[in-house]
């Protein structure tokens, strides 16, 4: 039964060995996902874990998985589990950053739930339920808005979905998420709304006790790292 759940952004500037590892202003961001996580003890309370995440399509990728960084010209892999037995050669952001944090903060083996684009609200919250039946902690990828473009002076990056998203996450509210149109989200690039709303569907009926760690947008994207401990 889903006791906590973390949200982080799923950007892959974000892990260091992809490039950015020196930038202060990226670090603060990985600081506060680290705290989220919390202390690493493979058999401490976090107890089982799933990431969710937006994906090109929905599917579930198994805690034997490596994501391999050839394709972003790197070489290593992070993995879900200590020993992967399987490999993406082309991981998609949400594997890598569930991967990167589950390293770093020594967590246990944990399986990505990646949701596809044209997932609806309804379908989200079902995912939710599904997942909050059989996982103790919910890692939640997504990034809010990408409206800056270079060279032209301006910042757009304080969206009305970020507003809306920054708010709900700080009060532990899950109607704002639940409620946030697609149309407009993918507007404003905003790639977290489907990860957002499985979050909702899974919290429902809960008592949140939230705490949002961060919410700025350092290079452009909107960044939410927040907790939420639930008690039914």
């Amino acid at each position: 039964m889903l006791r906590r759940a973390v949200i982080v952004p799923d950007a892959p500037a974000l892990v260091p060995a992809l490039g950015g590892a020196g930038s202060p202003a990226l670090q603060t961001v990985r600081d506060a996902m680290i705290r989220a996580v919390g202390p690493g003890d493979p058999d401490g309370p976090g107890g089982r874990w799933t990431a969710v995440g937006p994906g090109e399509r929905s599917r579930l990728i198994g805690t034997g998985t490596g994501a391999r960084l050839a394709s972003y010209g790197r070489e290593g892999e992070l993995g879900l589990s200590e020993a992967p037995s399987a490999h993406e050669d082309n991981p998609e952001p949400a594997l890598l950053v569930a991967a990167w944090l589950r390293e770093t903060a020594r967590l246990p083996g944990m399986t990505v739930q990646l949701v596809g684009p044209d997932a609806s609200a309804q379908e989200c919250a079902v995912l939710g339920t599904q997942l909050a039946a059989d996982t103790d902690t919910l890692l939640v990828l997504g990034s809010g808005s990408f409206t800056w473009e270079p060279g032209d002076g301006t910042d757009h990056t304080d969206h009305r979905v970020d507003t809306e998203v920054r708010r709900a996450l700080a009060a532990g509210d899950t109607a704002p998420l639940a409620a946030l149109d697609a149309t407009e989200c993918d507007g404003v690039h905003a790639g977290g709304r489907a990860p957002w709303q499985v979050l909702a569907g899974a919290v429902d009926g809960a008592r949140v006790t939230a705490d949002l760690l961060y919410s700025d947008a350092p290079f452009g994207v909107r960044y939410h790292v927040a907790t939420w401990d639930l008690t039914r």
